[in-house]
């Protein structure tokens, strides 16, 4: 492997994201830069409606340089991400390539058309698929200048089967597509969930919600908003309840998360008088103990273009039921082994009557197979193949 100096294009520092440079930073010589720096008001207004800081280190173990954000208002639209000092830096770093994070931001195009100009390689970074809900106007728009732009734009690293179905329904050849998995810090989550479990602070979490040993536990983690579908969630899980008195007792659901529907979903779930425990917003240390303590993870969302809490997830060893509108089904839900995949609510609801019956069932070396093949090890291998292929 050949060391290379590598600059990456950013919005602002993300949990997921963070641990991966530090990784990668032991392999290349990187420098990330930053548009925006967020802040607990700007995590509010991203839908977790209230106001915190991650509590892993965001900037820790890689360079990182902030860029001068001239934004009349600088947040996460469009033209809120705007430094156009980005190629007057790219080329005094000498790189070798530039990895840009989408392209839907004005700092991105900024970035692509300096980094065209001075004729460094960029790869982009995006995971959007097909599926996304888009009216049929705005899917005829985008067609033809897609069609025009994206081959010729960059190299891609995508992240899953229905982000490269996305990039060749507009084109982008085979040769500038390179698969890179969507990755959390595996390693971490893993041993954090080992230790809940082996300190009791997952059976406390249990006891606490008043749950017995034998008892399912069905956990959702993510903001409480439209698009995840709660409330569906809510309902199917009423309705198997209702249709499966044996079950009755045997099982709850957790909701770990916050947003601008939980009192609505707080009633909804008092009214039917449901199993359900709210345990509002929890932090990145926190998260791994409510996935040692849980027995099958619920993602239900309508718009998902992945789902990296099912990675949290599968490094804790939770397998998981997820909408198969969401990006990561075709790489990391197998019905039965890793999981169960649903489109309709009366799925989801035979999903959860399977969840409460056999998730503690499934076979755990699935689970490790799929959470290994979306490691920092096998990213780390996957972007140094991409890295080979254009460069060398």
């Amino acid at each position: 492997m050949t060391r290379r100096r590598i600059a990456f294009v950013a919005t602002h520092p993300v949990q997921y994201y963070s641990p991966w440079y530090a990784s990668l930073a032991r392999h290349h010589d990187l420098t990330v830069f930053y548009a925006l720096k967020a802040t607990g008001a700007d995590q509010a207004r991203a839908g977790f409606d209230i106001e915190f800081e991650w509590d892993t280190p965001l900037l820790e173990g890689y360079h990182h340089e902030w860029l001068n954000n001239v934004a009349q208002h600088p947040d996460l639209s469009f033209s809120g991400c705007d430094t156009p000092e980005i190629g007057a830096r790219l080329e005094a770093g000498g790189f070798d390539a530039l990895v840009v994070l989408g392209w839907n931001k004005k700092s991105s195009v900024q970035a692509l058309l300096a980094a065209r100009r001075q004729k460094l390689p960029v790869f982009v970074r995006g995971d959007s698929i097909l599926n996304s809900p888009r009216s049929a106007a705005v899917k005829l728009l985008k067609y033809l200048p897609y069609r025009m732009i994206m081959p010729r734009m960059a190299h891609y690293l995508y992240p899953g089967a229905r982000a490269r179905e996305y990039l060749e329904y507009y084109g982008v050849p085979a040769r500038r597509l390179h698969y890179l998995p969507h990755m959390v810090d595996t390693a971490r989550i893993g041993s954090d969930a080992a230790e809940a479990r082996g300190s009791g602070e997952a059976a406390r979490l249990r006891r606490q919600s008043g749950a017995g040993v034998a008892d399912t536990i069905l956990l959702t983690v993510g903001k409480l908003i439209g698009r995840k579908r709660i409330s569906m969630l809510l309902q199917a899980y009423r309705r198997m309840l209702a249709a499966e008195p044996d079950l009755v007792g045997r099982s709850q659901l957790w909701i770990v998360g916050s947003g601008p529907e939980q009192c609505e979903l707080e009633a909804v779930a008092m009214s039917y008088g449901l199993p359900v425990r709210f345990w509002g917003f929890q932090n990145q240390t926190v998260l791994p103990a409510f996935y040692a303590a849980a027995d099958c993870q619920v993602l239900a969302s309508d718009d998902d273009t992945w789902g990296l809490v099912v990675n949290e997830g599968f490094a804790a060893g939770l397998p998981a039921i997820v909408s198969n509108l969401c990006g990561c089904v075709p790489n990391m839900i197998f019905d039965g082994e890793t999981g169960w995949q649903f489109g309709t609510e009366e799925e989801l609801q035979d999903c959860l009557r399977l969840a409460v019956l056999n998730s503690r069932s499934l076979d755990m070396q699935d689970i490790a197979r799929v959470n290994q093949a979306h490691s920092f090890a096998q990213g780390q291998a996957c972007f140094d193949a991409a890295l080979e292929r254009v460069l060398s």
